[in-house]
């Protein structure tokens, strides 16, 4: 007897092979019926016995393509059909397809067929590089809208030749739908240019007003010989342009910190393969598990002893790995394969940077790289397959296995989540209920934005600091792209406190123009909210929150960053139960980039307090250079000019690192805190300072009130202050003393791990009334991007508390967005 049954499959399942996946399947189970695109996701009807379907949906567990995602898979038994002779794989919907629930999917790195078709003298596309199938290659970066089809990609441009299209068309070859499919014959071309003007003619395919020195092949080879050099080279990737120079020349890494003005901050390295990786770095099974994963990101791994300069990552003993993840990019690292017998050398390793001028996004049209990259680059290696979306690399920490296993320690810790993982959604906890789509425009650093449908939060990729006009010019016309990829009309705009921050304004624009509400959330809420929205359920018990970061406008209008919020997530209720003390920033922002005005600001407060005596002098008053502007700084804090109060455990940090003359002015966000780490790592003490917590009853009680009677919080004065300007006079001592600065930035760790534990236990006690051993506790800020006090916190807080983390944002600044959405999203209980 016939059976029929109806599936619709929603998630990430166009351009991942899955069509032609459900009709092998339905040709080996011997079934009738068809598998088409449509509006609602992937529509699949099968008609054959019962046995016949029973095997087909067993088939389907077990052997779904690995790209693939789903999110909601419905089945229902319907009407057989008669007459029906064979499967078929129906053309997609090309109209009436708004509120799809169909995702685009991320870039991914080329697979290992794609690799093996590369390297194999006989196969057509042998050495072409931009080998791909649906199983890698680009994806969101290349996609105008949905359906994703070839049309409405950049690939539209470049009519398939009779061998691709015979590919293409067949539902049994692994380039079925492959919609970047394309060869040598019929795909993008590779050219290399000095960026100088022409002075003949070009071949017709090729652009007329530049200087062409090779294409293709040859482009490759004279680009290996250039970098061989000590060249940097503008290379145009699979989000955008890179600059890359050999990383074992000294010389051309200082050469590209000084055009690139990045003094400091760490450059990321690519290699071709695992192997080369494990001969630079120390890699455990974490970080191989990422690095040769689809998504392919940069890994934060420690450095080996492998004649590396010190400029590549002069602040921090970890380096950042990536394996070559383009058929480009491999040809780079495979002179052999372009050419036989050749005599260039190649590459053990690059250095592979954004391309981009400080601060501005990267680079990703031709004309735009000659003009930005001119005074950096010295060649361009260009193509013709133009990128629709600029995609930064995706970046994360793997921290070492043996200790994740024994304190479950989140594994991995996301840095910047990017190309290979976005627009890939967070689904929000199933026991809710949300608005139908909001926009949430995120907050002033590192900056994401998110759109959310239904119980789903797309999250943007990297923007960056909104703090000039082509970053914000990047977040518009991403966000519209993304908002036109959904098909969604948000019913409400979150953004940050902040009245001043760019993103403000543009959530405030967007709520304008589309006349719908405006909610501002608290900094910190939103972190916390963020770890929430990757929940599988929210608890009806609350939640403590420790939220650890630099800077957020806190609801007294004086800045946060060191505190503990007690919170009943389903009422959207929130009570500031604890923080660091607050400290003036003297100079506002300028003391973000001179952790040395924070430390003196520490030290006077410390003085006042009597924790210091008025001779224990501030040891940069020896210092001739600073005597003048520690004049002016002492005179703006008597008359409290520009000194906003802050309780930033960032900024805690930035004034220890001052404090040991580790580092007393930043070249980039972190730079003090993760110099501080490091030498914490070397310290060898066992040593810690007991921070008082001063209590004020009068704080707890009316928390307590407002709590039974269920009202939000009327004052955000905390019941508890950690006193961080004690513990900076203790320090101050044993430098007097001359302890080793390395055992004082160990002692710093571990004394905030011990007074963050004391409270957190002492709250526990005195505010959770529910289950103890159900008390949930969110970890989240940038600070705990640090690993020795992430490591401490979860030694110490574990067996009281079910931690929870990030697990697919990371935690600074990138989650807020996320965080928005989700608390505007939630509908209250």
């Amino acid at each position: 007897m016939q059976k029929r049954e109806q599936h619709i499959i929603k998630g990430q399942v166009q351009g991942v092979g899955f069509r032609p996946f459900i009709f092998r399947l339905a040709l080996a189970n011997s079934l009738t019926g068809f598998v088409q695109n449509t509006a609602k996701g992937v529509l699949i009807e099968i008609q054959g016995t019962k046995e016949q379907i029973n095997r087909f949906n067993l088939d389907f567990k077990q052997k779904l393509p690995p790209l693939a995602k789903i999110s909601e898979h419905q089945k229902q038994e319907i009407d057989p059909r008669a007459l029906e002779k064979q499967f078929e794989i129906i053309h997609s919907e090309q109209s009436g397809h708004k509120g799809h629930s169909v995702l685009v999917s991320p870039d991914v790195a080329i697979c290992a067929d794609c690799k093996n078709d590369m390297f194999t003298k006989t196969n057509r596309r042998h050495a072409y590089a931009f080998t791909n199938c649906t199983s890698c290659g680009p994806r969101y970066t290349i996609t105008k809208s949905i359906p994703y089809d070839r049309p409405v990609t950049t690939m539209g441009c470049f009519p398939l030749c009779e061998a691709c299209h015979i590919e293409y068309t067949d539902p049994l070859d692994r380039r079925f739908h492959a919609q970047p499919n394309a060869c040598a014959d019929c795909g993008p071309h590779l050219w290399l240019s000095d960026g100088e003007k022409n002075t003949s003619q070009n071949p017709p395919y090729l652009p007329q007003e530049q200087n062409i020195l090779a294409e293709n092949k040859q482009a490759l080879l004279q680009t290996i010989s250039y970098l061989n050099q000590g060249k940097i080279i503008a290379v145009k990737g699979l989000g955008g342009f890179q600059l890359a120079c050999d990383a074992f020349n000294g010389n051309a890494v200082e050469e590209l910190r000084k055009r690139k003005n990045r003094p400091h901050k760490a450059f990321a390295l690519m290699v071709k393969d695992l192997e080369s990786a494990k001969e630079i770095a120390h890699i455990n099974s974490k970080a191989e598990e990422l690095l040769t994963s689809p998504s392919a990101p940069i890994v934060l791994c420690p450095a080996k002893n492998s004649g590396l300069p010190e400029n590549i990552a002069p602040d921090t003993h970890r380096i950042g790995i990536m394996l070559a993840y383009t058929p480009l990019h491999l040809l780079l690292f495979s002179p052999q394969t372009l050419e036989e017998n050749t005599k260039r050398q190649a590459p053990k390793a690059l250095i592979m940077t954004s391309a981009n001028q400080g601060g501005k996004p990267i680079c990703i049209k031709n004309r735009q790289a000659l003009r930005d990259l001119r005074e950096i680059a010295d060649y361009y290696l260009f193509h013709d397959r133009d990128i629709l979306i600029r995609v930064d690399d995706s970046v994360c920490l793997a921290l070492n296995a043996e200790d994740t296993e024994q304190e479950t320690l989140p594994n991995p810790i996301f840095f910047r989540r990017a190309r290979g993982y976005v627009p890939s959604p967070v689904r929000f906890p199933d026991n809710a209920n949300y608005l139908s789509s909001v926009f949430a425009a995120g907050t002033l650093l590192k900056n994401t934005f998110t759109f959310t449908k239904g119980n789903e939060a797309y999250q943007s990729q990297h923007i960056g600091d909104l703090d000039n006009l082509e970053v914000l010019d990047f977040f518009e016309e991403t966000a519209k792209h993304l908002q036109k990829l959904l098909e969604v009309e948000p019913q409400k705009t979150a953004t940050d406190l902040h009245p001043d921050f760019p993103s403000t304004h543009l959530a405030e624009v967007f709520s304008q123009t589309h006349n719908i509400g405006l909610e501002k959330v608290q900094h910190h809420i939103s972190h916390a909210y963020s770890v929430l929205a990757e929940q599988n359920k929210l608890s009806e018990h609350p939640y403590f929150a420790l939220i650890l970061d630099g800077t957020g406008l806190g609801y007294d209008k004086t800045v946060w960053g060191g505190e503990i919020f007690y919170l009943f997530a389903r009422e959207k209720r929130h009570y500031r139960l604890a923080s660091l003390s607050p400290i003036a920033l003297i100079g506002a922002d300028k003391a973000n980039f001179e952790p040395w005005r924070i430390a003196f600001a520490y030290h006077k407060k410390a003085q006042e307090k009597g924790y210091l005596a008025e001779n224990d002098i501030f040891p940069f008053y020896d210092k001739p250079e600073y005597q003048s502007q520690l004049n002016q700084c002492e005179l703006m804090l008597e008359k409290n000019i520009n000194c906003p109060l802050s309780s930033g455990c960032g900024r805690l940090f930035d004034a220890i690192s001052a404090l040991l003359e580790i580092c007393t002015q930043t070249s980039y966000e972190g730079q003090a805190a993760i110099k501080l780490e490091e030498y914490a790592f070397s310290g060898k003490t066992d040593t810690f300072i007991k921070i008082p917590l001063h209590c004020d009853q009068e704080n707890k009680k009316l928390i307590l009130q407002e709590m039974q009677e269920k009202k939000p919080a009327s004052s955000y004065q905390p019941y508890i202050e950690i006193d961080t300007v004690y513990l900076y006079a203790e320090l101050f001592k044993l430098l007097q003393k001359n302890t080793k600065r390395a055992d004082i930035a160990q002692i710093f760790h571990t004394s905030l791990t011990h007074a963050l534990n004391e409270c957190l236990t002492l709250l526990k006690k005195e505010f959770y009334l529910a289950n103890p051993n159900s008390c949930k506790l969110i970890f989240s800020g940038g600070v705990f991007n640090n690993e020795i006090l992430l490591r401490s916190l979860y030694r110490k807080l574990s067996p009281e508390f079910q931690i929870l983390f990030p697990q697919n944002t990371p935690p600074g600044d990138a989650c807020i967005s996320l965080g928005q959405a989700f608390y505007t999203a939630l509908q209250r209980t």
